[in-house]
């Protein structure tokens, strides 16, 4: 098995760009990439299961972000899942959906269950307007992004539970990091956690640092709540 890859130097070097040594590319909204089995669906039983509160994070950032998915799943069941947990509006919204065909992988590696691992680098070849600097990959596991480490904001793996609130405090962080000039710098220096603890152990992810993780929910709760209120203002305008 062939070791797991490592960030370029070229990489490295470009997290540490702030916004004012970024060009300006005329890009207004950043790209979400979002995995899909353990992070916004489960897919133990044949009918994949959608994450709690999937549907009020979709409807939130297809607003904010260009989305794509990408996907270690083989494209026939990618579909099936993209099919079952999307609407047709934001099936249709999706800029692009990449599975397992579109990894680097050996047929031995392809046919059978190894690491994968998505190399950003694929997407950003396929669509140039984005770059490290304005993507942010939406996965449950950090091995998944080794070749970009600094564009991962992950999320723990859903267990199941409908109590889960992952998603909730996932649209308060995106609702921040939106705003990032550079992703990468924003990840690699923890503003989503220092931002609310400085002393916050950046070691551990931030959704299992209760202060950071709690701070990250309420605003959910708080854009949730205005979204909702703006909705429902923009209906009684038209009754």
């Amino acid at each position: 098995m062939r070791p797991p890859p490592t960030p370029t130097a070229s990489y490295v070097e470009a997290c540490k760009k702030t916004s004012s040594t970024i060009a300006k590319n005329g890009i207004n909204q950043h790209l979400l990439v979002l995995d899909l089995n353990g992070t916004l669906i489960s897919t133990k039983s044949r009918n994949s299961t959608r994450r709690p509160q999937l549907e009020r994070l979709q409807r939130y950032m297809f607003k904010e972000f260009q989305v794509m998915v990408y996907s270690s799943a083989m494209r026939h069941n990618v579909q099936r899942y993209v099919d079952t947990s999307f609407s047709t509006a934001h099936r249709n919204a999706l800029l692009s959906v990449l599975s397992r065909e579109c990894m680097d992988m050996s047929r031995k590696e392809f046919t059978n269950k190894v690491q994968t691992y998505k190399n950003l680098s694929l997407v950003w070849k396929k669509h140039p307007q984005f770059s490290q600097y304005n993507t942010i990959l939406i996965d449950d596991s950090s091995d998944k992004a080794a070749n970009q480490p600094h564009n991962l904001l992950q999320l723990s793996t859903w267990d199941g539970s409908q109590d889960d609130t992952m998603l909730i405090a996932l649209i308060g962080v995106l609702d921040d990091i939106k705003n990032a000039h550079n992703v990468s710098h924003y990840l690699s220096t923890f503003q989503h956690i220092k931002c609310v603890d400085e002393a916050a152990d950046t070691a551990t992810p931030w959704f299992e640092i209760p202060q950071v993780y709690s701070y990250w929910l309420s605003k959910g709760h708080a854009l949730l709540n205005i979204d909702g209120v703006l909705d429902n203002m923009a209906s009684l305008s038209l009754e």
